[in-house]
């Protein structure tokens, strides 16, 4: 698969590193059109990152606000 250019938005502890690595590769590799995670530890938020699209046509990004289904 051909790797693609995301711009990756949000934050992300610096112990959480390795996460954002595989969270980026997702969008890089073309596994992903678009996500958000979120991470809580210890009632702080620890990441906080989200990418991509939420169309399939890529013409609407991702944003803080985008709507999703959680699962936890």
């Amino acid at each position: 698969m051909a790797t693609v250019s995301i711009d990756l938005h949000g934050h992300c502890a610096p112990e959480f590193a390795g996460l954002k690595d595989v969270f980026a590769r997702q969008f890089a590799d073309g596994e992903e059109i678009g996500a958000r995670i979120t991470l809580i530890r210890r009632g702080e938020v620890a990441v906080d990152l989200w990418a991509g699209f939420r169309d399939l046509e890529r013409t609407k990004p991702w944003q803080d606000d985008t709507i999703v289904c959680i699962w936890s």
